[in-house]
């Protein structure tokens, strides 16, 4: 029916805010949180085409924006990949959007097995007392 739908879709938000969540936390220093400011970083807007960042990314979540998930990993690879194309490699910020990059198959595994239906409440609820 159409509830399900609706329920699925929901799910899928859920999952895609937790791997935007996870990867904001594996961005220990903060670098790919928000819009490069040009201020920040001359000739960004020249240079990269197509700007992303976590925080557009939780906001297109939010707005149903992502139809699947290979639209949401192709901006997760956007975010490093605009880095790792603007600065050169062996800066710090090149090497953590190529750390992070490598991660994004790991966090689509992880969101989706918290997810999954399966996993709730099978050992992880605790006894009380314990």
């Amino acid at each position: 029916g159409e509830g399900e739908g609706v329920a699925a879709e929901s799910a899928r938000g859920q999952l895609f805010l937790r791997a935007v969540e996870m990867m904001a936390t594996a961005d220990r220093n903060g670098w790919f949180a928000a819009p490069v400011k040009e201020q920040e970083a001359p000739g960004y807007a020249e240079a990269i085409a197509h700007p992303m960042d976590l925080q557009t990314m939780a906001g297109k979540v939010r707005a149903r924006r992502y139809a699947d998930e290979s639209e949401l990993e192709a901006d997760f690879r956007r975010v490093f990949e605009n880095c790792m194309a603007y600065n050169e490699q062996g800066a710090p910020i090149h090497e953590e959007a190529r750390r992070l990059l490598a991660t994004v198959p790991e966090v689509f595994s992880a969101c989706a097995l918290q997810i999954s239906g399966r996993y709730h409440g099978q050992g992880r609820r605790k006894k009380k007392g314990h």
